[in-house]
C-alpha cells in the first residue's frame, strides 16, 4: 500500500512539474509574440528573401510552366540529357513516376 501511495505521489509531482514547464513556455512565448507584433521593423535579410520570392513568382507566371531565367543553351542541354537518359533506360515518360507490377 505504501509503495502504491509513493507511485501516485510521484505521478502527481511529475504532472505538476509538467504543467509548470508548459505554463512558463506559454507565458514567455506569449511575451515574445507580443514584442514581435509591436516591433514592425523587418529584418533586411528577411525582407530581401521575401522580395526575391515575389520576383520569382512573377517570373514563373510569365514562363508558362517552363523554367525560370533559362537560356536556349540550357534548354538544349536539358533536352539532350533527357534523351540520353531515355536511351539508357529504355524510353518511357521521364516526368511520371514509374508503375511497378509485382507478381505473386
Amino acid at each position: 500500500m505504501a509503495l502504491r501511495l509513493v507511485k501516485i505521489q510521484s505521478q502527481i509531482s511529475t504532472l505538476t512539474s509538467s504543467r509548470l514547464i508548459v505554463g512558463r513556455y506559454l507565458a514567455t512565448g506569449g511575451m515574445a509574440l507580443a514584442a514581435a507584433k509591436n516591433n514592425q521593423k523587418v529584418d533586411p535579410i528577411k525582407q530581401l528573401f521575401l522580395d526575391k520570392l515575389k520576383e520569382y513568382n512573377q517570373k514563373k507566371k510569365t514562363a508558362a510552366g517552363g523554367l525560370v531565367d533559362v537560356t536556349a543553351e540550357q534548354e538544349k542541354a536539358m533536352a539532350d540529357e533527357f534523351q540520353r537518359i531515355k536511351n539508357r533506360f529504355g524510353g518511357g515518360d521521364l516526368t511520371e513516376f514509374p508503375k511497378f507490377d509485382f507478381q505473386k
